[in-house]
């Protein structure tokens, strides 16, 4: 039982942890998106280096 309730809590924390970077990860590619579609390219990739850098 003890090693099912470490499990879990570890567990939780790494689904917590991607879900996070997840977030980011999408609003990074939204603002991208939203720039190039205005003409803005060199914008769009700045939003995206800001997360791949």
């Amino acid at each position: 039982m003890k090693t099912f309730a470490i499990i879990l809590v570890f567990s939780t924390f790494i689904t917590y942890s991607f879900s996070q970077e997840n977030d980011i990860l999408v609003e990074a590619f939204s603002s991208s998106y939203t720039y190039e579609t205005n003409g803005e390219y060199t914008k769009g990739i700045d939003e995206l280096e800001k997360v791949y850098d």
